[in-house]
């Protein structure tokens, strides 16, 4: 049987269960493909998700990922750490749906989907 970090991780563990009690509680809340990343997910997987979500914003029931390199750098996130991430299918990186314009005071990211192009005031 393969053992997951999941079963090796006591931090790992506690995520699992506030995972799958939520799951309980709400079926359906995450895909079966969502669980099955996170099952096998190393600590160190773990810890860059974490920091990834402190530059992300939701809108509109969505997720961005804000493209900016200074809130990388201030959480330690690296290209290669954005790369592993994706490998997980926890992210999807595409240059070509991101924009960055620069204001006098203030910087915006905007955001293109299929529904709209959005702005948001960059976190900082």
């Amino acid at each position: 049987m393969k053992t997951t970090y999941v079963e090796e991780e006591e931090s790992l563990q506690d995520l699992w269960a506030k995972l799958l009690a939520r799951e309980s509680a709400s079926p359906e809340t995450f895909s079966m493909g969502t669980l099955e990343t996170v099952k096998l997910m190393s600590k160190d997987d773990a810890a860059i998700f974490s920091q990834l979500t402190k530059c992300m914003s939701s809108y509109n029931n969505k997720v961005f990922l804000f493209n900016q390199e200074d809130l990388y750098e201030k959480y330690g996130i690296t290209y290669e750490n954005l790369m592993r991430i994706e490998e997980l299918g926890l992210i999807c990186i595409s240059p070509f749906l991101s924009l960055k314009i620069k204001f006098p005071e203030a910087e915006r990211a905007a955001i293109y989907t299929k529904e709209a192009l959005t702005s948001h005031k960059a976190n900082g």
